[in-house]
C-alpha cells in the first residue's frame, strides 16, 4: 500500500524518516558485523586468552552475527513500509528501534569492558553511526509535518475496515 491517494502529498520529513532507517540497517551492518567478522579470528583469540569458557559461547556469538543484520534488515522494512502508509506505529517502531540501539551498545560496551577493560569505547564509536541514523528517524517522524500528515492519514486508514464491518453487518441481515 502506498500513501493514502486522499491525503495531502507525504511531508519530506517522513521520506527522510524512511531512508534513515534504511541506511541505519546498513551502519549496523558494515560498522558492526563487517569489522566483527573481518576481526573474528583475532577478536576470537584474544577472547580464548581472556575467557578460556568462551569456546562454549563461540557458536552463539556466530549465530548472532548472522541473525542481526537480517533482524535489522526486516527491522527497516517493516518501518519503512508502515512510514509509507502513514500507519502512526510507525513511529512507535522508530523509537524502540532508537531503544533497542543504545541499549545493545550499552551492554555491548559493558561486555567488553568486563573481558578488555578498555574496548569498549571502540564498541560505543562503532554503534555511534546507527544510533545517530536512528535518532534522524526519530526527530523527522516526530516534527510537526509529519505528526500532521499521520492525523490526516488516521481517516483513511480506518475508513477500510468500517467499510467492511458495515458489508458485514448487511451481510448478517440480509441472510
Amino acid at each position: 500500500m502506498t500513501a493514502p491517494s486522499k491525503t495531502p502529498e507525504r511531508p519530506g520529513t517522513v521520506t527522510a524518516a524512511q531512508v534513515f532507517v534504511a541506511l541505519q540497517a546498513a551502519a549496523l551492518f558494515c560498522c558492526g558485523t563487517v569489522p566483527a567478522l573481518a576481526w573474528w579470528p583475532s577478536f576470537m583469540a584474544a577472547i580464548a586468552y581472556y575467557l578460556p569458557g568462551f569456546s562454549e559461547v563461540d557458536s552463539r556469538v556466530s549465530v548472532a552475527m548472522v541473525v542481526v543484520p537480517i533482524g535489522a534488515a526486516a527491522y527497516a522494512t517493516v518501518v519503512i513500509r508502515r512510514l509509507g502508509d502513514g500507519d502512526r506505529r510507525g513511529r512507535s517502531w522508530v523509537g524502540a528501534g532508537l531503544a533497542a540501539l543504545i541499549v545493545l551498545a550499552v551492554a555491548g560496551a559493558l561486555l567488553l569492558f568486563a573481558i578488555e577493560g578498555d574496548g569498549h569505547l571502540l564498541a560505543l564509536i562503532s554503534a555511534l553511526p546507527s544510533i545517530l541514523l536512528q535518532l534522524l528517524a526519530w526527530m523527522c517522524t516526530h516534527s510537526e509535518p509529519t505528526e500532521r500528515w499521520f492525523r490526516e492519514c488516521e481517516s483513511y486508514l480506518s475508513e477500510p475496515n468500517q467499510l467492511s464491518e458495515s458489508e458485514n453487518i448487511g451481510d448478517d441481515h440480509a441472510g
